[in-house]
Formats: C-alpha cells, sequence, structure tokens
C-alpha cells in the first residue's frame, strides 16, 4: 500500500518529510538520509518515502518499497508530453538516479516507461484537483490522504 499524503500548501520537501515522517510514523529528522542524488531515505529502514512540490501543490508518498513521485499542473504541458515528463520523473526519482543522465534513455507509450527500449515501470497516474500526480512503485494500491482537510 502506497500512501499519498498532499496539500495544496507550498511546502518544501523537507518540511513535509519531517512533518509526516515524525507525526505518522515516529521518526525524528535527524534519522532522514540522502543519497549522492539527492533522493531521501531512512538508514536500516524498511519504509520509502519521496516527495514533490510544485506552485501550489506538495506531497509524500509512503511505501514498503523504493518509491517515486512527480507533480505537476495540469495546464503546464500538452497532455500527453505532460504525462511522459512525470512518468520520467517519478521513475528516475524512484531508482535514486539523476534526471540529466537518463532522460534522454527513457521513452514513454501506451502506459510503460521503456528505458532503451526496454520496459522499466508501469507508472500510476491520479488526477488531484488540477494537478497529475505519478507513482512509480511496485505497489498498485494508493491511498490519498488530504492534509488540509486533517
Amino acid at each position: 500500500m502506497v500512501f499519498l499524503y498532499y496539500t495544496k500548501e507550498e511546502v518544501k520537501s523537507q518540511v513535509l518529510f519531517q512533518r509526516i515522517l515524525l507525526e505518522k510514523y515516529g521518526y525524528s529528522p535527524s534519522e532522514i538520509q540522502k543519497n549522492g542524488c539527492g533522493k531521501p531515505y531512512l538508514t536500516g529502514n524498511p519504509l520509502f518515502f519521496n516527495a514533490t512540490n510544485t506552485k501550489g501543490f506538495s506531497a509524500l508518498a509512503v511505501a514498503s518499497s523504493e518509491i517515486g513521485l512527480d507533480a505537476e499542473p495540469l495546464a503546464r504541458l500538452q497532455r500527453d508530453a505532460l504525462t511522459a515528463f512525470v512518468a520520467k520523473e517519478a521513475f528516475v526519482k524512484r531508482i535514486g538516479d539523476s534526471i540529466f543522465k537518463r532522460y534522454k534513455a527513457l521513452s514513454f507509450c501506451d502506459g510503460v516507461l521503456y528505458e532503451n527500449d526496454s520496459a522499466v515501470d508501469q507508472p500510476i497516474f491520479l488526477e488531484i484537483d488540477d494537478f497529475l500526480v505519478c507513482v512509480s512503485c511496485k505497489d498498485a494500491q494508493i491511498q490519498t490522504i488530504n492534509l488540509d482537510k486533517e
């Protein structure tokens, strides 16, 4: 199960990590580490998380396996281009790499993400308010939690 916490406030990812991981899961900010590309993780813990923020929307996804998350305003680009972009971004965040190193090798077609013509992900898309949200994770069940209503 993926828990997707979101708010229409602009919240920095680090603040969102601290708020949700402390309040909901009992982890202190000092337990959050980052890999060489900036992907956050908890040392020696089976809880995985990833965040995204854009003007007017911030979200944190929490899961029991590696996860990537991206969101963009629906009006930003053409729908097909936006879908491909958020799928690529979420996948690269999931694997903890640099988008600049992988972007050209990635393509998106018929709901599947490919890297050098090999299928690597089948992302999940949600529309929340006026935003397209993409989750890259092995778990297909997503529970959304609106932090503005808590």
